[in-house]
């Protein structure tokens, strides 16, 4: 699963990744924090983690979830709606089917997260990527191009 979503990354283009990456990466390191926070609350559960030195969440956060961030940022980046509609449709298919099915296979598992939470956080965490790459990366950009060029 990871080394198919890294298959794709090349298609992407270099300069979306570089305009979109510090956003995935803040979040990222957002999930880190949360999947340490996950696991003593047993809000979710990996039984069985790729490696004993990674969490179940790597193989996801390394993979599906980095280069599928990218995707959507560079098809839907600056259409906030269309964003969080692509976002709600992928996020809902990986908590109810995908998540099912993990169960089914004894790979995940939610713990004493319903599943609408867990759509909920992800959600939370898409919104809050969007407003960081906003105000973190693009505002800056404006500003520094405002000082460039003033008006005279």
């Amino acid at each position: 699963m990871a080394l198919l979503s890294w298959l794709t990354i090349p298609f992407i283009g270099r300069q979306h990744i570089k305009h979109y990456l510090s956003s995935t990466m803040f979040i990222s390191f957002l999930i880190m924090v949360e999947s340490y926070i996950a696991e003593k609350k047993k809000w979710w559960i990996f039984p069985n983690p790729p490696h004993r030195y990674l969490t179940g969440e790597a193989a996801l956060l390394l993979g599906p979830f980095l280069a599928g961030s990218l995707w959507i940022k560079k098809f839907t980046y600056g259409h906030f709606g269309r964003y969080m509609l692509l976002n709600i449709i992928v996020d809902a298919f990986f908590v109810y089917p995908f998540q099912r099915a993990m169960s089914r296979a004894k790979l995940f598992r939610v713990g004493t997260f319903k599943e609408y939470h867990l759509l909920g956080i992800f959600l939370l965490k898409a919104a809050l990527m969007y407003v960081y790459q906003h105000l973190v990366v693009e505002k800056p950009k404006s500003q520094r191009a405002l000082k460039n060029n003033p008006i005279e």
